[in-house]
């Protein structure tokens, strides 16, 4: 019998991060191909009408720039919340101290902001 979904021989797992062969292969292929062909694509580019020749470099650019994650408020809040009780547990106390101190002259202020609305 098989392994279940999910489970593996090699209990550590591929890092995290960490590109499979493959990807990293044809990555670095697709790399050396338009580097040996860059005075074609750039005719290429020249010869093309305005609307199409944007088009083909926006398209480049998922090559370029890494695309974003999205994430909830929830799931930031709760990051957020857990690098602060980590600062919070090894943080000197005058570190604490001035957090608090600060803390609280917010919240002041906040009052006074809204008895005057």
């Amino acid at each position: 019998m098989g392994l279940h979904k999910g489970q593996t021989n090699n209990p550590n797992g591929r890092p995290a991060g960490k590109q499979n062969k493959l990807t990293t292969q044809t990555k670095d292929w697709i790399s050396q191909l338009i580097d040996r062909n860059k005075k074609q694509i750039e005719k290429d580019l020249k010869s093309m009408d305005a609307e199409t020749r944007v088009k083909a470099l926006f398209s480049l650019l998922n090559y370029i720039v890494p695309k974003q994650s999205t994430i909830s408020i929830e799931e930031q809040a709760m990051i957020e919340e857990e690098a602060l009780i980590k600062f919070l547990e090894t943080a000197p106390d005058e570190a604490i101290e001035a957090i608090a101190a600060k803390v609280i002259e917010m919240q002041q202020k906040n009052e006074e902001n809204q008895q005057k609305q």
